[in-house]
């Protein structure tokens, strides 16, 4: 049996759905897979066991979780699940490395003489600690699109993967709205985000 799924590079949908049957085509529950119980093959190369996760659903319905780095790569993911004496399920998923997805989160606080920006990194919603480099801050203002806080380099706190930056001079001023543009690179490529902000006081 053999089905194509179309799989992204998130917890919830590295989920490839799978049933095991007996000779007489009967749902076989309760199953426990081992080493070399799953293989997997990357575009055709050799077979590997799996390093994910699997659960079964009810009545011997299953359905394996692939690891991030098992569906890093794009092309076709091939599955092959090996029970003995049951019935070998076959199947392939459809993968892309694109489909890992980056954001980020600016926080603004507002001190005596100064606005503090800190901002985090994400990917795939889980923060990014290392690998940053050339992080910079933007602050537009919305009426018009000048700059509030010209494209400038924030400074890392720490080893914390947290970056900020302290503005004495153009600071934000209440009932205005902005946007603030926080820019890095992240495993080799320039990521941009934007984040709406304002105050009333």
């Amino acid at each position: 049996m053999q089905q194509i799924l179309q799989s992204e590079n998130t917890a919830s949908k590295r989920r490839i759905p799978f049933r095991i049957v007996d000779s007489t085509g009967a749902s076989v529950p309760s199953l426990t897979f081992i080493a070399g119980d799953i293989k997997l093959s990357k575009n055709g190369g050799a077979e590997s066991n799996h390093a994910g996760s699997y659960t079964e659903i009810s009545d011997g319905n299953y359905y394996y979780e692939a690891t991030a780095g098992e569906v890093d790569t794009a092309g076709i993911l091939s599955i092959r699940f090996i029970k003995s004496p049951y019935k070998t399920f076959y199947g392939m998923v459809q993968v892309a490395p694109d489909l890992d997805t980056y954001q980020a989160k600016t926080w603004v606080f507002k001190a005596t003489t100064v606005d503090h920006y800190e901002t985090a990194w994400f990917k795939n919603s889980q923060p990014v600690v290392s690998g940053i480099t050339s992080p910079t801050i933007q602050v537009i203002k919305a009426a018009d699109g000048a700059d509030l806080i010209a494209v400038t380099a924030m400074t890392q706190i720490g080893t914390t993967g947290l970056y900020r930056y302290d503005e004495s001079t153009n600071r934000t001023a209440s009932g205005i709205a902005y946007m603030i543009k926080p820019v890095a690179t992240i495993e080799g490529a320039s990521r941009t985000w934007y984040q709406p902000v304002g105050r009333d006081s």
